[in-house]
């Protein structure tokens, strides 16, 4: 109500148009997808920066041998494997969150509240200006789905 409210005062009378074959439901639905899909793309970002750190210091540490625990006598790997393992663990996290990502790029515009729209809207239109890679299959789904928030959740605490 408050983007509405704000539509108004800056558009005037054409703001009260936002809703026309839209609900509330169906746009913070829309607004949660892009908010978690933008932060999805930050992380992402920065697991390319961090992999690219861990695999410069696995590669600068290749010679620099440490103990396996827990044998005192036990067989000895190189830091730089140790840092390759870690590098390892950071693509898995990375696959993770491409996962969660691609659930989260769904458009469910056009969804109304839970029905539809009784307005004809170009959802294809809509779906590639706004940047998402396919619509949503099921309208009821579509605005009561929150799954793909708790999935980006789980990634990074």
């Amino acid at each position: 109500m408050h983007i509405e409210a704000r539509l108004i005062e800056k558009v005037g009378d054409l703001g009260k148009k936002l809703h026309t074959g839209r609900s509330r439901n169906d746009q913070v639905a829309v607004d949660m997808r892009l908010f978690v899909k933008d932060g999805l793309r930050e992380i992402r970002d920065e697991i390319v920066w961090l992999m690219r750190a861990v695999l410069d210091r696995a590669e600068s540490l290749h010679d620099y041998l440490m103990p396996v625990i827990p044998t005192p006598n036990g067989p000895s790997v190189t830091m730089g494997h140790h840092f390759a393992c870690l590098l390892l663990h950071v693509q898995e996290d990375r696959k993770r969150l491409q996962e969660a990502f691609n659930r989260a790029d769904v458009m469910p515009l056009g969804s109304g509240a839970l029905a539809g729209s009784t307005i004809p809207l170009d959802r294809e239109f809509l779906r590639e200006r706004l940047g998402f890679a396919r619509l949503s299959e099921n309208s009821m789904d579509a605005v009561s789905d929150r799954d793909f928030v708790i999935d980006s959740s789980f990634l990074f605490p």
